[in-house]
């Protein structure tokens, strides 16, 4: 039985329009000319929650989040629809609910408690480990009125914690602590996760939704956009905060600029959308954090000949050397390793837990471990390094270096995107070699695409022109792949007459936006040649090392006389369902070692 559900809730609230507070106070009432209109809150909200799971709720401010908890705590009424909840509730709604002012904290935690259902006696039995967990101390005998917002959200989460509940509806407040309480907060509700107990939280932490939370509802203007799988919604979130709604007609704003950039060869760092237009939060960068009992102490990236590098190649390999000191016994921790691009990317980030090697215990005294990456397949660009030791859960670390190690790849292709992917392209199911150097003509390809591309981004058309030739057909040989898995991607041109060197142009787009992997059938050295009517070519990637996600396809060609050109922003789709819990967008070979590993772990 569900412990909450939710069936087409929604809350009416009726609005006057009367300008003026004059005209609503001064004037009698059969003077004034009164307008009234309806205010949906929420409507047509629908959700299910099972013992043991929370549910994360998103969304701009005003998008009805807070409407939504007071609905669920029953504080509200619904207009429409119901809620049914099978337990006991307790709320965390609204900072200093249920407090006065003038009394101490101590004394609130008394008045506070009784509202949430506990009596005196259990008040008093509770009472050491509410002020425990608070870090009040002394303070707690303080009025209420001397406490920050901070003190009176850490005294009023202690004191919900203990009250009994099946479910725990939790605004935003949560944010008002500091970092260390919050990690802390996390850890005690991870603690009840286990036991069965729910939550319903309300928050802008989409990291949080993301790490914490088994499903996601992500609300607008009281409607919802998206439920369900955590990833899924929040990158729709991030999607959506872009500016990019869906679009039936093809590429989004961002993708249509980081198409041309591609196509123009100029898909360096400088030239990549910055931070803000990918949604990305970056305010920690070059940040570290940390609950203590650890300490990351030096930070290596090392070649094959075990030299200190700050620039590898596209290919190289590259050793990450992480040394460390530990204060005090710590059970179960885990380590982790992240690369980004420097507008915010999350390239890829595996950890121990993730990879399944089991850390029973560091001892006090200094360690290291190292992670080996054979051949890094990311693409030219500026990167960061994060590195952390985890508890258990990962809810906090006992040290966090977020970004705090740039690093720099080479340009070793003219392909772009975030990660290089190995691929063969067919003609009539046979693959092609390369025809040679035909990279002379490459920036002259480059710039009569760039100019093409720039022809259709100004035009009103929904679609770009296809000129001479047009792509018939393109098909992806299925919907849904797992990571690792070939895919192969079947195309159809249609020629009135024969065509020959002939240029493709292929990108793949996540459906955030960022742009995978660009490449051009001319980088590599081939051309194609088409009969009049229907000529079959494809695209395989043996391997896909691209991590969960959907994606979309780009298609381009021109012949290098330019009388035929042709753009399909939208090709193709597939789906990858992630067969591992690792984060980021493509997945590298990788090797562990450390001296708390026994062995070498291969990955």
């Amino acid at each position: 039985m569900p412990l909450s559900e939710a069936a087409n809730l929604g809350k009416r609230y009726q609005i006057t329009y009367e300008k003026g507070a004059l005209v609503r106070y001064l004037l009698p009432k059969f003077l004034r000319m009164q307008k009234f209109g309806d205010f949906w809150a929420v409507k047509n909200i629908s959700f299910k929650l099972e013992p043991g799971e929370t549910l994360g709720v998103i969304g701009p401010n005003g998008s009805g989040k807070s409407t939504l908890l007071n609905l669920c705590s029953g504080i509200t009424e619904p207009t429409e629809g119901e809620i049914t909840i099978n337990g006991k509730v307790a709320t965390l709604l609204t900072l200093g609910a249920g407090f006065h002012q003038d009394l101490s904290g101590e004394e609130n935690i008394y008045l506070n408690g009784v509202i949430l259902g506990l009596t005196v006696k259990e008040i008093r039995k509770k009472m050491d480990s509410i002020i425990k967990f608070s870090g009040l101390g002394h303070l707690i005998s303080a009025p209420l009125q001397t406490y920050s917002a901070g003190m009176m959200m850490r005294l009023g989460f202690a004191i919900a914690i203990q009250a009994p509940f099946d479910l725990l509806i939790i605004d935003e407040i949560l944010t008002v602590g500091d970092g260390l309480f919050q990690r802390k907060c996390f850890a005690k509700l991870q603690e009840f996760k286990k036991i069965g107990k729910s939550f319903i939280l309300a928050t802008h932490g989409l990291e949080t939704v993301e790490s914490f939370c088994d499903r996601a509802l992500l609300l607008e203007t009281g409607r919802g956009v998206a439920y369900g799988n955590p990833q899924e919604v929040v990158a729709i979130y991030r999607h959506r905060m872009n500016g990019n709604g869906d679009h039936d007609s093809g590429l989004t704003a961002v993708e249509k600029k980081r198409l041309i950039l591609s196509l123009s060869g100029r898909g360096d760092e400088q030239e990549r959308p910055r931070p803000s237009e990918i949604g990305w939060v970056r305010g920690a960068w070059r940040q570290r954090f940390g609950m203590g009992k650890a300490k990351i102490e030096r930070v290596q990236l090392l070649d094959d000949e075990n030299h200190e590098v700050t620039e590898i190649n596209t290919g190289d390999s590259l050793k990450i050397r992480v040394e460390y000191t530990v204060e005090e016994p710590i059970s179960d921790p885990h380590f982790g390793v992240a690369i980004y691009r420097d507008d915010g990317v999350y390239c890829f980030g595996p950890n121990t837990r993730f990879d399944g090697i089991k850390i029973h215990q560091l001892e006090p005294g200094r360690g290291w471990f190292q992670l080996n990456y054979p051949s890094v397949p990311l693409l030219a660009g500026r990167f960061s390094l994060t590195v952390a030791i985890w508890e258990e859960e990962e809810l906090f670390g006992y040290d966090y270096h977020h970004a705090m190690y740039p690093f720099k790849i080479r340009a070793g292709r003219s392909d772009y995107g975030v990660t290089f992917l190995p691929h063969q392209w067919m003609l009539a199911g046979t693959p092609l070699a390369s025809q040679g150097n035909l990279m002379m003509g490459y920036s002259a390809f480059q710039r009569e695409m760039e100019g093409k591309i720039s022809a259709w981004l100004k035009s009103t058309r929904i679609m770009p022109r296809q000129a001479g030739t047009t792509l018939d057909s393109f098909i992806v040989e299925k919907d849904l792949f797992s990571i690792g898995d070939a895919i192969t991607l079947k195309g159809i041109f249609k020629s009135d007459k024969p065509v020959d060197q002939l240029a493709v142009w292929f990108g793949l787009f996540r459906q955030d936006s960022i742009l995978c992997y660009g490449t051009s059938s001319l980088a590599d050295g081939i051309l194609f040649e088409l009969n009049p009517g229907t000529t079959k070519w494809g695209l395989r990637f043996p391997h896909s090392p691209l991590l969960r996600g959907k994606f979309r396809m780009a298609i381009a060609w021109i012949n290098l006389r330019q009388d035929v050109w042709g753009v399909v922003p939208s090709a193709g789709e597939f789906e990858i369902k992630e067969t591992i819990p690792h984060h980021g967008l493509v997945s590298f070979k990788r090797e562990w070692k450390g001296s708390a590993l026994t062995l070498w772990s291969l990955f």
